[in-house]
């Protein structure tokens, strides 16, 4: 009875060690946090995830794409545009994550929305920013929109990519 007392003790400090040492790691190592958060995401635990990012004090932009991007697929677009919002810096890869997202979701008129968008906050759009807009074209009807990306992305070189003449045609 006094070992098994004993071997209490000894296991609740193995806890109190590895929770100190966890939080060092933690504390110490951004990027151990980094990928816990992508890990998270990509096993589809979008709420633990959060909980990681909100323990953040600095947050890069793979970190905010990262929890954006894990909002969107878990089918919370409305979280992941209120996480886009609120942060300061973007890029754009930032801006293509939620064209694509709101795209693969249907919010095709959303999409279009953040594509001129990309444009207004001084972002050149990119091959994935064209890929991604070119389809919510299509379903959401509106040909002259597509017509000119098509034409700005002809006259960047993108048309030479197969992806973007199969959503053309």
């Amino acid at each position: 009875m006094f070992t098994n007392g004993f071997l209490i003790l000894n296991d609740v400090k193995c806890q109190l060690i590895g929770k100190y040492i966890v939080f060092q790691i933690w504390f110490w190592f951004g990027s151990v946090r980094v990928g816990i958060i992508e890990l998270y995401v990509t096993c589809g635990r979008v709420g633990d995830a959060q909980k990681v990012f909100d323990e953040m004090s600095k947050r890069d932009v793979i970190v905010w794409n990262l929890m954006i991007r894990g909002f969107c697929k878990s089918g919370n677009v409305d979280t992941g545009l209120c996480l886009f919002r609120k942060m300061g810096e973007r890029n754009v890869v930032l801006w293509n994550s939620m064209i694509s997202c709101l795209a693969q979701c249907g919010r095709d008129s959303e999409a279009l929305g953040f594509f001129n968008e990309t444009w207004e906050q001084g972002f050149e759009p990119d091959k994935a920013n064209v890929v991604s807009v070119l389809p919510a074209c299509v379903r959401f009807g509106d040909v002259d929109d597509g017509k000119w990306i098509h034409s700005y992305a002809d006259s960047k070189g993108f048309c030479n990519k197969l992806c973007l003449w199969g959503t053309h045609l």
